[in-house]
């Protein structure tokens, strides 16, 4: 039973590695940090983001007793990069950037992100102006030569890879030509895009709206949404997998401890429910938290390439294989997984 195990355990690290892309090559070692990077997704305008992000930063400094700075960039891509390139050392992602993070720029996952009210999950939806006579997904297709699409950026869960899973790849769309005019921003400027009708539908997540809705209450009787994802994992926070174990360890403790723990717990609390529509405690977390997400990856490239109209047959089997080659992978890692957690489980008992 003992070598059962072990041999598991094995095949489970194996697999692990197999899921995650050689694409970002070695991680370089980052044994000193003399000030530490934090990534911040452009979600939101910059002066929003700083507004709620700083005070974060400042009590990390004061925690870590290191110098802490954030890092910018105009979309997604950029704060990847910037991991990649060691420029980045910590980012808060969603988690297709996460999964790109940790796939091409030596990323990893050690918290995950919680509501205030200590829960987790949030959903992608669609919304249009209040007074738009669409009210379904369907009609929106059938007129979409006529209409403006807000799409998200590309390396967005809720803004771009959802409903691109559940909404234009089952049906063979591209956002770019099945519409008059289809064009990518962040989910505050989309948000504003419905609001003021200079599109005529947009993706979005619950989140953000009930955020865009605090901060503009002028605004809650211009959006309606008119369709919602099932519900999606919170976001990660991804360091950067070359910085040492005893940073790691650092951080990692600093993080699960906030809010939680110490003289400052109270005010570390307000400051997390500041945090756009307002944050929780940090959960322990890992790369498992993008299971989801893979997931659904994987299944949209594979309709993608199903209903590619200009592959050949040939073409598509041979890309196929790759495709289902990586979600057997991926049932396989997941069911070792569910295995090893039940024999620990017994084992604990």
């Amino acid at each position: 039973m003992v070598v059962v195990d072990r041999l598991a355990k094995n095949l489970i690290i194996g697999l692990s590695l197999l899921l995650v892309s050689s694409l970002a090559g070695r991680a370089e070692k980052i044994e000193e940090v003399e000030e530490l990077s934090f990534g911040i997704i452009a979600t939101e305008s910059r002066s929003n983001l700083k507004k709620w992000f700083d005070p974060l930063l400042r009590q990390l400094e004061k925690n870590l007793n290191i110098p802490t700075k954030s890092f910018f960039a105009q979309d997604y891509a950029g704060i990847i990069e910037a991991m990649r390139f060691g420029k980045v050392h910590v980012a808060w992602f969603g988690n297709k950037s996460g999964m790109e993070a940790v796939d091409r720029a030596h990323g990893e996952v050690f918290a995950e992100v919680t509501d205030a009210d200590g829960t987790s999950g949030y959903h992608s939806v669609i919304i249009v102006p209040k007074d738009s006579p669409y009210q379904t997904i369907e009609e929106i297709i059938r007129d979409g030569k006529e209409l403006t699409f807000g799409n998200g950026d590309p390396n967005s869960t809720s803004g771009y890879l959802v409903p691109s899973y559940y909404l234009w790849s089952p049906r063979g769309i591209d956002p770019k030509k099945h519409f008059k005019r289809s064009r990518n921003a962040n989910h505050e400027m989309n948000c504003i895009s419905v609001a003021t009708q200079q599109v005529d539908f947009a993706t979005n997540n619950d989140e953000s709206l009930r955020l865009f809705f605090q901060n503009h209450p002028d605004k809650t009787d211009k959006i309606r949404i008119i369709w919602k994802s099932p519900i999606l994992p919170s976001d990660p926070m991804v360091w950067h997998k070359g910085l040492s174990k005893e940073w790691k360890a650092k951080i990692k403790g600093v993080f699960l401890a906030f809010g939680r723990y110490g003289l400052e717990a109270e005010k570390e609390m307000e400051i997390l429910r500041e945090i756009g529509p307002g944050w929780g405690p940090f959960m322990d977390s890992n790369n498992d938290q993008l299971i989801t997400v893979r997931g659904l990856q994987l299944a949209k490239e594979q309709i993608t390439i199903e209903n590619h109209p200009r592959m050949s047959e040939a073409q598509k089997a041979e890309k196929l294989r790759a495709v289902l080659k990586r979600q057997e992978d991926l049932k396989s890692y997941i069911a070792l997984k569910n295995y090893w957690n039940s024999v620990k489980f017994k084992t604990s008992k």
